[in-house]
């Protein structure tokens, strides 16, 4: 309970469902927030559940740029997700980090509202907020990243127009997009559909990753009011990555997310080529509790194998003695 109270952030970003959506994107940019809670002015000023109506999240954003859905003067109660999973902190119910964890893979969210008791706000569970006070250092030394890394990699050539990028982020309901180049000569461009490259080609036809837009990225675009149509991915994507080897510890990738302040990490082979990906998500699976149980069962075998060969060492050790004893009186 009381890292559970630690990853809580006390100060989540809050709102009335009357505020535009412009105005909560630019609120989301400049708090540099994924997420916004919509609270029910009607009902008083105070945090209290009843309250809470609805959430808007960076990925709320990204759909609504796929659709090319319109958002001058649009509030944010008609677009946001009105149906909100939320904690009530208990001191009789078991509840910790891994309540959560579990919380987030069934229903694939990454915020969770916590009230107490008494119904008042006490903050929001964030995928980052659950990582900043966690720290499993030597279970994560033991895992590389090659055992959780994502293999379905979404990625795009450079040039692909940025409103395609959204697309795909839709399409495919993930938080970013890879932006590659070819490195076979008939690989000059990807496929007119380009969502037929997006899943296992890399495997088959090897890509080198030089860029990447997120979620946030596309966040900041609409809050610019850039052009996204005729905006190529390779104007704003970011560059240059900062790969990770799929031999790398996970302590390695979690040290390298908090240094560099990114989310998510490309992994990269020994010639440059796109493997695969390492998310804040790909770690929390990691903390995953099966996941734990299977790789304390198998140091636990490998310790009675240890066991096991210092046994039979110690039976040859007395064996040998007793040769040696039997030897001595025959001479």
């Amino acid at each position: 309970m009381s890292s559970l109270r630690q990853a809580i952030n006390p100060q989540p970003i809050t709102t009335t469902a009357d505020t535009t959506v412009s105005d909560v994107i630019t609120l989301m940019s400049r708090a540099r927030t994924s997420g916004v809670l919509i609270l029910d002015s009607e009902r008083g000023n105070g945090t209290q559940r009843e309250q809470l109506i609805g959430i808007f999240t960076e990925r709320d954003v990204v759909r609504m740029i796929a659709a090319s859905q319109e958002i001058k003067g649009v509030a944010i109660g008609e677009v946001m997700t009105k149906k909100v999973l939320t904690l009530t902190e208990s001191s009789t119910e078991d509840q910790d980090i891994v309540t959560v964890l579990t919380l987030f893979r069934q229903h694939g969210i990454r915020h969770l509202p916590v009230f107490d008791a008494n119904g008042t706000l006490l903050g929001i569970l964030t995928q980052q907020s659950i990582r900043s006070v966690l720290k499993p250092i030597d279970f994560m030394r033991l895992r590389r990243v090659a055992e959780v890394m994502s293999t379905r990699v979404i990625h795009a050539p450079v040039s692909t127009p940025v409103i395609n990028i959204a697309k795909l982020m839709a399409i495919y309901n993930v938080s970013s997009v890879v932006l590659a180049q070819a490195d076979h000569p008939g690989l000059t461009s990807f496929d007119s559909t380009w969502g037929v490259w997006s899943a296992d080609s890399c495997q088959i036809k090897p890509v080198r990753p030089v860029g990447i837009i997120t979620e946030r990225d596309m966040l900041q675009f609409r809050n610019l009011e850039l052009d996204l149509e005729s905006l190529k991915a390779s104007t704003v994507m970011s560059a240059p990555l900062f790969p990770i080897p799929p031999d790398a510890s996970l302590w390695e990738a979690h040290q390298q997310m908090q240094r560099r302040r990114v989310h998510r990490l490309v992994v990269v082979g020994k010639e440059g080529e796109l493997g695969g990906i390492i998310t804040q998500t790909s770690l929390l699976q990691a903390l995953d509790p099966m996941e734990m149980y299977a790789e304390i069962e198998v140091l636990q075998e490998l310790l009675q194998q240890s066991e096991s060969e210092r046994e039979a060492l110690l039976k040859q050790l007395i064996a040998r003695n007793k040769l040696l004893e039997s030897l001595a009186l025959t001479d």
